[in-house]
């Protein structure tokens, strides 16, 4: 019997031991994962701060040309023509909306909550909601044609075509004036010159050139051959728009 009980108390002991053992390691494992914790959070705020330091207030309209923006075109242009030399115009559409929207500006020129777009309208009315159709004309129809002039009329007053001109026009420009432009894939100039609008100059028939403003007939013509394309790319925009600051360049 007590040759029982003293096998008893070593195997407490023993359990008494490791249960120590345990706890020491637990608790050096919580150490480290509270020690990683802070460490990223200075990370963090130390990315946030460089950020705050070098970004742009954001002015009351944003579709309006910015000549602050001038040094950022010429960088958005260096990575466009790694995406063109890729055939990749999606990327590059959705590389420079993620950069003009949440690496640029103090606050995000166009947020996304509840299934709605954001746009900042001025520090006194804040923000407009609007939807991807609202503001690029972006719908899930299989063929895009315009049945009357009311129609037309919103499509040529689409905001991203003001977007287009101030913003994704002169990263383009950039990109023309750097070797190798002349050398680049067809589609990818025709999706880049399409996103422009009427100041990309694409020709889809002979002597005719894309443009919103054009009369109806003719840009529904235009609309049946390139309307897939610039889908594409207004498609690739919101995508831009959405993603969280992370910079990751292997998108969609």
């Amino acid at each position: 019997m007590q040759l029982q009980l003293n096998r008893m108390e070593a195997k407490l002991d023993e359990l008494l031991v490791l249960k120590g053992i345990v706890g020491e390691l637990t608790e050096a494992k919580r150490l480290e994962r509270h020690k990683e914790r802070v460490r990223k959070a200075e990370v963090r705020q130390a990315a946030r701060a460089e950020r705050d330091a070098t970004s742009l207030p954001l002015a009351d309209n944003i579709f309006k040309g910015d000549s602050r923006l001038v040094p950022h075109f010429k960088k958005w242009a260096l990575k466009g023509m790694e995406f063109g030399r890729n055939n990749q115009p999606e990327k590059l559409a959705n590389y420079v909306c993620w950069q003009w929207n949440c690496a640029t500006f103090l606050r995000k020129p166009i947020t996304f909550s509840g299934g709605y777009f954001q746009y900042w309208i001025g520090s006194k009315s804040g923000r407009m909601h609007t939807t991807p159709f609202e503001l690029m004309h972006l719908s899930k129809k299989s063929k895009m044609i315009l049945r009357n002039d009311g129609e037309h009329a919103d499509f040529r007053e689409r905001k991203w075509w003001e977007w287009g001109y101030h913003v994704w026009m002169h990263v383009f420009k950039e990109m023309q004036r750097l070797p190798g432009y002349c050398d680049l894939p067809e589609r990818f100039l025709r999706c880049c010159k399409l996103l422009a609008g009427g100041d990309g100059m694409y020709e889809v028939y002979t002597d005719l050139y894309f443009d919103p403003c054009e009369d109806l007939p003719q840009l529904n013509r235009m609309l049946r051959k390139v309307g897939p394309d610039l889908c594409s790319m207004w498609a690739a925009c919101c995508r831009g728009l959405r993603r969280r600051d992370k910079d990751d360049t292997d998108v969609k």
